[in-house]
């Protein structure tokens, strides 16, 4: 494939994904703020007091188990499960619920270097999961040694 039709290919895919996403090219206008709803705190009063929510992102290197893990702690097969590397392509949410708790947990791509727009794409999907989380559960393979792309992880998630 020439660097002309790598390049043409990478612009076809974005603009795909970019379609699959809803995500529009261009800045989108500025709604006016008094345009804009205020919520209704009335869900709240079904709260319990006490209860506790947060939200906890998964993350580590391709196949380490990170969405076996979040199956197995929602209890339903919420996220696809596979020998092949870097099935997840988008992270998942899976919610875990109790009278007192909810935890919404992220599953996220595999932390990887990437070497094409997919594994980039799938790279900043994994790490902006980062700043949504109130806690990072960082998952390795202890079946093996710690790998330099483990390292790597735990440095991106300083």
């Amino acid at each position: 494939m020439t660097d002309e039709h790598k390049n043409q290919s990478d612009e076809e895919f974005e603009k795909m994904l970019a379609g699959a996403l809803g995500v529009t090219s261009g800045p989108l206008p500025e709604p006016e703020i008094n345009q804009i709803p205020l919520p209704d705190d009335s869900w709240m009063d079904d709260v319990p007091e006490g209860h506790k929510s947060g939200f906890v992102a998964v993350v580590g290197r391709p196949n380490v188990g990170k969405s076996t893990l979040v199956n197995a702690i929602i209890g339903e097969k919420i996220a696809i499960t596979s020998p092949k590397p870097q099935t997840t392509r988008l992270q998942q949410l899976g919610i875990y619920t109790r009278d007192d708790v909810q935890i919404v947990f992220i599953d996220t791509p595999g932390i990887h270097r990437a070497e094409n727009n997919l594994g980039h794409f799938m790279v900043d999907v994994a790490v902006n999961a980062l700043q949504d989380a109130d806690v990072v559960l960082f998952m390795t393979d202890v079946s093996e040694p710690i790998r330099a792309e483990d390292r790597n992880v735990a440095e991106i998630i300083k």
